[in-house]
């Protein structure tokens, strides 16, 4: 099973202080186009309402029945207890207890959220209970199962608090990066001091002189470190997902730099983000508008995407695609547009398989040929064409096959839809 080939990562984005979400189709269509197998992690199901209104029923239908999707919708969260302003209160900051929760029930949970998808303008009734019986069968189950003790979420966490206790220094530039988001302050990890410590348990203490180097309060200092800490455990949580499907997984560009030595490798052949660039100069040297474009203006065909994703085609343009980082634009282009390319997808369509037939038997009709040479000529034709001038498969997919997934007129600019939750070369 080829890690490169299997994405689990979400589809949506959290807004309004985490209260609601917004489906990205821009995002699940690039997924789609660069992997075989694609995981979907869900947020209490609560994206395929927006599908729908997105897509249209029948296209997300086909979306959730496709045997490459898988969905993944848990409760499983890393958290930290206490209340900032409690233990302000009590003089007990700086001390931060972590845990792993997860449904007590994932049946029930699972459940609950199939309940919760709501009918609407553009579902209705009878649609919802096809889209909800879909959806039950692709849940991946295993997902709610208590995890072992060597199960690849809890060494993930495990490795967080002795990475975070040991002082690696991932944990400074974490929280450097929160001084930045949450206060505007733009530091160097080395210009503040920061030592954690494990206490009993998953409890970390933490010791640093930041209050009285930037100013900031008690309470403003413990959320930073919180919060840098977090983000660190969330990232490892991350590499524990990938390991538990046995693929790739999308990482925020900003906590990149977090990682050093083994980590910066690591976080750079799991990045997704390399993928979906090269796709984007693809589009951009082919002068095809980007998917976010195409989505806000309605002309992503999801019916079309899923159809094309499995040919032979897409397959072999995902190769060539890892393969492209040391050609320039001017190369690729020419490859994409050379003759042999434009002769190839001519002769591959309909009417170059036509005139391929009439030049080949129109020699049947030269005098004192005759016929039984034309039939001939044919037979040779169908040999010396494929070989002079064969289809290259990705070639063929930017050219035909990727321009089918998108409508060709624009159509009415689709409104943003919110959901709330209920709390080298080619061959």
């Amino acid at each position: 099973m080829d890690i490169q080939n299997r994405f689990v990562g979400f589809c949506a984005t959290t807004v309004e202080d985490e209260r609601e979400i917004l489906v990205k189709p821009a995002d699940l269509a690039t997924t789609l186009l660069l992997f075989d197998d694609y995981i979907l992690e869900s947020c209490k199901l609560l994206e395929f309402p927006q599908l729908v209104s997105i897509f249209g029923f029948d296209s997300v239908l086909e979306l959730v029945k496709s045997r490459s999707i898988r969905i993944k919708c848990d409760a499983n969260l890393i958290v930290v207890f206490g209340e900032t302003n409690e233990l302000v209160r009590k003089g007990n900051t700086l001390k931060y207890d972590f845990s792993y929760l997860r449904a007590a029930n994932h049946e029930e949970y699972v459940s609950s959220c199939l309940h919760d998808i709501p009918a609407s303008s553009t579902l209705s009734p009878k649609q919802r209970i096809k889209l909800k019986q879909a959806i039950a069968v692709r849940i991946d189950k295993a997902a709610g199962m208590p995890p072992e003790v060597d199960s690849p979420e809890l060494k993930a966490i495990r490795n967080f608090l002795a990475e975070a206790g040991s002082n690696v220094p991932n944990v400074k530039r974490a929280c450097a990066l929160e001084l930045k988001e949450r206060h505007g302050i733009d530091i160097k990890p080395e210009a503040f001091s920061l030592v954690i410590s494990r206490q009993e348990g998953d409890v970390l203490q933490a010791v640093t002189n930041i209050e009285e180097l930037l100013r900031l309060d008690k309470g403003q200092v413990h959320d930073v470190i919180k919060y840098g800490l977090l983000r660190m455990s969330g990232i490892n949580e991350r590499f524990g997902v990938m390991e538990r499907y046995t693929a790739l997984s999308g990482l925020n560009n900003i906590d990149l730099p977090i990682f050093e030595g083994r980590y910066e490798f690591l976080a750079s052949q799991a990045d997704v983000n390399r993928d979906t660039d090269r796709l984007n100069r693809i589009l951009q040297i082919k002068d095809f508008p980007d998917l976010s474009t195409l989505a806000n203006e309605g002309r992503l065909k999801l019916d079309k995407i899923l159809e094309i994703r499995e040919t032979r085609e897409c397959k072999e343009f995902r190769e060539w695609l890892r393969r492209i980082d040391r050609s320039t634009d001017e190369e690729i282009r020419d490859q994409i547009e050379s003759l042999r390319s434009s002769i190839g997808n001519f002769l591959g369509r309909t009417s170059g398989k036509l005139l391929r037939i009439l030049v080949s038997n129109g020699v049947g009709f030269v005098p004192l040929v005759g016929p039984a040479v034309g039939v001939a000529a044919s037979v040779v034709d169908s040999f010396v064409v494929e070989k002079l001038f064969p289809v290259s498969g990705p070639i063929s997919f930017i050219n035909k096959s990727l321009p089918s997934a998108f409508q060709l007129e624009n159509r009415r600019r689709k409104p943003d839809l919110k959901m709330s939750r209920s709390t080298p070369d080619a061959e």
